[in-house]
C-alpha cells in the first residue's frame, strides 16, 4: 500500500453509525477522505465531527448512489472505496430498498472499476446466509437465502453484485457484520431502553446469542482487509463469535445502568409474528405510523445464529479486541452524554 498520507478514501454511509466510525478512523489514520452524502448541509454531519475544516483531509461531495450520473465527480482521484451506505428504514418501499442496495451497489462497482480504484471494500450483512436450521453453524460458505424481509433480500443481491463485478476486475472485500453496537448508536441501543422504560419486555425465543460486534472492532477489520492482499476477493463474517451474549444480557446490563425494573413475558412465536404482519399492514395503509414491531425482528430474536469467524482470524490476522461488559459500558457512556435517556 502508498503512504497513507498520501492515499484518497471514498465512504458512503457516512451520515451513519458505522459509516461515521470508519469515516473518523480513516481521518485519524491519516488518509485523505472523501465522503459521499445526498445533502453537505446535513447536520449530523457536524455531530459526527465530519465538517469539510478537519485538518484539510476531509472533503465532502454531493450525490445519491442510486443516481449514477450524479457519482463521476465523487471518483477522482480515488484509491480505495469502502460502501457502507444502505437502505434500513422499515417505511421504506421494496423499490426504494433496491434503488439502494442492489443498483446503488451496482453504480458503485461500476464506477470503481471504470476509475481504476485499487480495492473496494463492501459492507454486507450476516443476514444474508438465511434463517438457519438448529444446530447449524454459519461459515462464508453458507449458501445465502431470502428472508423474504426487504432489508436482508436486497442486501443478498447487492452482494452478488459485488462478486459479480470482481469477476469483471474489480479487487474487493465483503465484510458481512453481525448486529453493530458501541457509541454513536441511535438505533438498537436506544430501542432496548424505551422498551425497557415501558415496564416489561416481549421474549419469544429462548435468549439466543445475536451476534454482537464492537464498531471499533469491526472497523478494525475493515482495514485490516484494506491492507491484507489475502483479503482480495474474499469475504469475511465479522461478529464476536465466543461472547453467547442474547438479548437478556443486553437488556440486563441497560437495566442496571439505568435503574430499571422491567418483567419478561413470554410468548409464542406464532403469535409475535402475526401481530408483526398486522402492524406492517397498517402502516402500509396509513393506520398506526411504523409498525412497533416487524416481521424482519420476529425472526432475528426468534433463530439461534451460530457463527464461525475462523476465516478472518485466519486470513486477516483478526479476532474482536472489545470485550462484549467493555463495549456496552462505553455505548452506554456516550447514550448518557449524548442522548437525552429515553429519548429519540
Amino acid at each position: 500500500m502508498e503512504p497513507v498520507e498520501n492515499t484518497l478514501a471514498l465512504v458512503t454511509g457516512a451520515t451513519g453509525f458505522v459509516g461515521g466510525a470508519l469515516a473518523r478512523r480513516l481521518l485519524r489514520e491519516g488518509y485523505r477522505v472523501r465522503i459521499l452524502v445526498r445533502n453537505a448541509n446535513n447536520p449530523v454531519l457536524k455531530e459526527l465531527g465530519l465538517e469539510a475544516s478537519v485538518n484539510g483531509r476531509l472533503e465532502i461531495v454531493e450525490g445519491d448512489i442510486a443516481v449514477k450520473e450524479s457519482l463521476d465527480a465523487a471518483f477522482d482521484g480515488v484509491r480505495y472505496v469502502f460502501h457502507v451506505a444502505a437502505m434500513v428504514s422499515t417505511e421504506a418501499s421494496w423499490d426504494v430498498y433496491r434503488a439502494a442496495n442492489v443498483s446503488g451497489t451496482e453504480n458503485m462497482c461500476e464506477l470503481a472499476l471504470r476509475h481504476g480504484v485499487a480495492k473496494f471494500v463492501y459492507v454486507s450483512t450476516a443476514d444474508v446466509f438465511g434463517l438457519p436450521k438448529a444446530g447449524e453453524v454459519v461459515t462464508e460458505a453458507t449458501p445465502h437465502a431470502a428472508w423474504n424481509e426487504k432489508y436482508a433480500d436486497t442486501k443478498i443481491a447487492g452482494t452478488q453484485v459485488v462478486k459479480d463485478y470482481q469477476a469483471r476486475g474489480l479487487v474487493s472485500t465483503i465484510i458481512y457484520p453481525g448486529w453493530v453496537y458501541g457509541p454513536g448508536d441511535r438505533a438498537l441501543l436506544p430501542s432496548v431502553l424505551e422498551q425497557l422504560e415501558s415496564g416489561f419486555l416481549p421474549l419469544w425465543s429462548p435468549n439466543n446469542p445475536l451476534g454482537f460486534i464492537y464498531v471499533e472492532d469491526l472497523v478494525d477489520a475493515m482495514l485490516q482487509a484494506l491492507a491484507s492482499p489475502a483479503a482480495d476477493n474474499e469475504d469475511f463474517l465479522i461478529l464476536d463469535a465466543e461472547t453467547q451474549a442474547g438479548m437478556l444480557d443486553l437488556c440486563a446490563r441497560i437495566a442496571e445502568r439505568f435503574g430499571l425494573k422491567y418483567r419478561v413475558v413470554k410468548l409464542p412465536y406464532w403469535l409475535m409474528y402475526g401481530l408483526a404482519a398486522l402492524l406492517e399492514g397498517l402502516s402500509k395503509i396509513g393506520i398506526g405510523g411504523e409498525p412497533l414491531i416487524t416481521t424482519a425482528v420476529v425472526k432475528s430474536f426468534g433463530h439461534c445464529f451460530i457463527y464461525s469467524t475462523e476465516k478472518a482470524a485466519a486470513r486477516l490476522r483478526w479476532t474482536p479486541a472489545t470485550p462484549f461488559e467493555t463495549g456496552i459500558r462505553q455505548a452506554l457512556d456516550w447514550h448518557c452524554e449524548h442522548l437525552a435517556v429515553g429519548g429519540d
